[in-house]
């Protein structure tokens, strides 16, 4: 837990087993508020045991796990752009949706005209480069549980992670 502390950017790779859940946690309520808002992105299967973890071992967050319809995701991240000390959990699916992408290497973004495209017919919804409801906030640590699923650069999951990792004050 020190050793991500004092890190400030890190790769936890223990074993399976190892604690790397909560010794997240106890790194983020060790922080204390400047660790929030806080984002963790990982496998649907977790989203749920994140939030519980939480309330054991980091008990000053406020933790918010984002599912549902649209609607409903939307109205999660707006709550929680409004809470004290929000741990926002999202599975990988869902930040393609929810956030835009990075770039990677000569791959162009899909782009609106208000992002600097040149096709009218590329609406603000399909854009790639438009900011969504993910990046309207200033995350101040992400997670990525299971990192191994943004291993392809082209895949729009790993652009939407890399999008969100870099946007971090």
């Amino acid at each position: 837990v020190r050793w991500l502390i004092d890190s400030g950017s890190a790769l936890l790779a223990d074993e399976m087993g190892g604690g790397k859940t909560i010794q997240a946690l106890v790194a983020l309520e060790s922080l204390g508020a400047g660790a929030f808002p806080a984002l963790v992105i990982g496998p649907n299967s977790v989203k749920f045991n994140w939030a519980e973890e939480a309330i054991k071992w980091c008990p000053s967050a406020t933790p918010f796990v984002v599912h549902g319809s649209a609607t409903e995701r939307r109205k999660i991240i707006e709550s929680a752009s409004a809470a004290t000390n929000p741990l926002v959990v999202i599975n990988y699916e869902g930040t393609r949706t929810l956030s835009r992408l990075a770039g990677f290497g000569s791959q162009a973004l899909r782009r609106c005209v208000a992002c600097g495209g040149r096709n009218p017919s590329v609406k603000v919804t399909a854009c790639e480069a438009h900011a969504k409801e993910l990046n309207k906030i200033n995350w101040r640590t992400v997670i990525v549980d299971e990192a191994h699923r943004i291993k392809d650069p082209n895949a729009k999951q790993t652009r939407a992670a890399w999008a969100l990792g870099q946007q971090q004050s």
